[in-house]
């Protein structure tokens, strides 16, 4: 009878997962990159974070972007980028810089993230975003997280495990932010966002092929 309480009271908040940031750049058409196969490096910070902690946060990472079944994702490093035998197959390259992680309940976690095309040194997706669990939207964001992923699994934990747990929110901010990933079609998806032309490195130009069209 619990669970099946459980389950109305989810269903009766059913729908889109909020959005809990729009501060991100996503290239005009995204898709006919045919991103596929995705090197992530390691991540890194300007703060005196140990390793093992934005390790973690890498690991974390990749596991987010797994789920989506279009991606698969390679743990890599600098060195592999210098080697075209180590990334040959790699469509595009992701680097993580984390920039706040307070594992005191309530958690805060920031992380800026950015994809780079290896063939044309482009960038086609940045975002960035710091989560307060002490925010209205974020809480709300955690809800919709808790139903799509956790509840089909783990029905009797409710959102508040997200919450008691610093692994789960990092997790479900790391979510958040390959959820803008899905938003190419949207009109304002390049709103509050910019990126630093000297992350842009000078490649040959990248042809689409009559397969991506």
């Amino acid at each position: 009878m619990g669970v099946l309480f459980a389950a109305a009271v989810l269903c009766s908040g059913c729908g889109p997962r909020p959005l809990v940031t729009r501060n991100y750049y996503l290239i005009d058409g995204y898709s006919l990159y045919d991103v596929r196969d995705v090197g992530v490096l390691p991540f890194t910070s300007g703060k005196d974070y140990s390793p093992e902690i934005l390790e973690k946060c890498r690991t974390i990472f990749v596991s987010e972007l797994r789920r989506r079944n279009e991606y698969r994702p390679h743990l890599v490093t600098s060195r592999d980028l210098t080697n075209f035998e180590d990334t040959r197959h790699l469509d595009a390259v992701v680097r993580g810089h984390v920039i706040y992680y307070d594992p005191a309940e309530p958690f805060r976690f920031g992380l800026q993230v950015e994809m780079e095309d290896l063939e044309t040194g482009q960038i086609l997706w940045s975002t960035s975003h710091i989560f307060d669990a002490r925010l209205k939207d974020v809480v709300q964001g955690v809800k919709g997280y808790y139903r799509e992923v956790l509840y089909p699994h783990h029905p009797l934990l409710g959102h508040k495990y997200i919450l008691l747990s610093m692994d789960k929110f990092i997790a479900f901010s790391c979510s958040t932010l390959v959820d803008t990933l899905q938003n190419e079609q949207e009109p304002e998806k390049q709103a509050g966002s910019s990126i630093p032309e000297g992350n842009l490195k000078a490649r040959p130009g990248r042809e689409v092929r009559n397969d991506e069209r």
